[in-house]
């Protein structure tokens, strides 16, 4: 036989003659050694999770509590700029109303101001008409007559 299956064949003699009286690994067990690992096994598991919970959810949790944070006051000033817009659009409707209500009153005015004009140059021309008309039959009196018939 080849020298390491004489050795391992002695380590497992060693072993099995361990279990026989009833230790293992060099630990004397008490009673059923399974009730031990598993109640072992529940504190493992019960640190990795305070370890998990401490290291890894708390900073994860804090991340997302500040992205939160930042969108929150993303929001916020979208709102305050819209707002700031919707008030920005409101005075421009009104400045545009006031605008147009004046460019109507200017051009009302000068209508009327133009109509005035017109009817005093009509005046006027009548007024000159019937001066050069009365000059006319001053200076002319027989063309007049020629003229009516």
């Amino acid at each position: 036989m080849p020298r390491y299956v004489h050795e391992f064949l002695k380590v497992k003699n060693k072993y099995e003659a361990k279990r026989r009286k009833g230790e293992k690994y060099g630990i004397a067990t008490v009673g059923n050694h399974h009730s031990i690992i598993f109640i072992a096994q529940i504190l493992n598991l019960f640190i990795q999770v305070y370890l998990i919970k401490r290291f890894l959810f708390k900073p994860i949790n804090e991340v997302l509590k500040k992205r939160q944070e930042a969108a929150d006051k993303d929001i916020q000033e979208a709102k305050k700029a819209k707002e700031a817009a919707e008030a920005v659009k409101t005075e421009y409707e009104s400045s545009m109303s006031d605008a147009r209500g004046e460019a109507n009153r200017i051009i009302e005015d000068a209508k009327k101001d133009a109509n005035l004009r017109a009817e005093e140059l009509i005046k006027e021309a009548e007024q000159h008409a019937s001066s050069s008309k009365a000059k006319r039959q001053k200076r002319y009196p027989f063309r007049e007559k020629e003229s009516l018939e």
